[in-house]
């Protein structure tokens, strides 16, 4: 296999990586707003200059921060444009000066929207991982009972499954996070026991036709008990296409999580979440559409992404199904 094909490869893993650490280049202070009157609604590609100005204030920390749009020098001191607005600063005054490029512009408080963006990718693709290993656990163990288990047991849990599958998902999301306060564990749960049911089935099918298999066969004529089958034979050869399922769960997820944070109903807290500044923004979706458009877009990117990581896990994996290979 060529390089180009393995680096072709390996960049959806490699951008969801960056994803995921890109809070640490942008730190929490990046998030909260400086001079909201004067920094609120930039649109992108907006740069300004940040004046640290000394205020003399010990308990303010002795300064404060200016956003102003020109600075140029006029005799001992400085003048600005701020909004429209001029003014002048003596030398003593201004502590120090730099630039900032809002590249994505600011939302109604003056928050940088690319900041917003990298946070929330943390809380979002976090909680869509965590949420398909809720249901990867939770369809793992209910799919090897059907299938491994007494006819009963298999009878019983597929009654319940289908009737799980009548509702549509969204539905049952909102049913249940009515009932929870607002927090990651709870969107984390919900979301993971209202997505296992595809799993379940997929393993269950798996169980049936390895229960057939000559090693199966042979491991039960050298004495090995039901359980140890199971747990040693049966489960593990399952968890490929199990696998590939959980990972293309991890979109739904995400979309399920930022449609809870849209309503309201999401993780709660002031960490910022890809739904919710959706939500924030549509309000401002003429004077400022850039506040919902590229939280919107980095959704629907991450989505196709990670559905990309999913058949390209399948493909090294070998599965041979359509629908899982892309």
């Amino acid at each position: 296999m060529s390089r180009g094909v393995m680096l072709r490869r390996a960049l959806p893993f490699g951008v969801l990586s960056l994803l995921l650490l890109a809070p640490l280049v942008y730190d929490r202070e990046s998030v909260r707003p400086i001079d909201p009157a004067a920094s609120a609604l930039r649109p992108p590609l907006s740069t300004v200059t940040l004046l640290r100005l000394d205020t003399g204030d010990a308990e303010a920390d002795g300064d404060r921060t200016l956003v102003v749009d020109e600075l140029s020098r006029q005799g001992d001191g400085w003048s600005f444009l701020r909004r429209g607005e001029t003014g002048t600063l003596s030398a003593e005054d201004l502590r120090d000066r730099r630039q900032r490029t809002y590249w994505l512009g600011t939302d109604r408080v003056g928050r940088d929207v690319l900041a917003l963006l990298l946070h929330g990718a943390r809380t979002s693709i976090a909680i869509g991982l965590l949420s398909a290993a809720v249901a990867l656990l939770v369809g793992s163990a209910v799919g090897g009972l059907s299938g491994a288990g007494p006819r009963w047991a298999d009878a019983l849990l597929m009654r319940l499954l289908d009737a799980l599958l009548a509702f549509p998902q969204l539905v049952l999301v909102l049913l249940l996070a009515v009932l929870f306060r607002p927090s990651p564990l709870a969107v984390v749960l919900i979301v993971g026991l209202t997505s296992w049911m595809g799993i379940a089935r997929m393993v269950r099918a798996e169980v049936l036709q390895l229960r057939r298999s000559a090693f199966v066969l042979a491991a039960r004529a050298l004495g090995a008990t039901h359980l140890r089958v199971v747990l040693r034979h049966l489960l593990p050869n399952t968890l490929g296409p199990a696998l590939i399922a959980a990972t293309l769960l991890v979109g739904d997820a995400i979309l399920v999580e930022s449609a809870l944070s849209f309503l309201g109903l999401g993780s709660g807290g002031e960490a910022p979440t890809w739904g919710r500044l959706v939500a924030e923004g549509r309000g401002d979706l003429v004077r400022a559409w850039w506040i919902s458009a590229f939280p919107g877009l980095a959704i629907t990117g991450t989505v196709l992404l990670v559905h990309r990581c999913g058949s390209r896990i399948a493909s090294w994996l070998d599965i041979a199904d359509p629908h899982l290979r892309g």
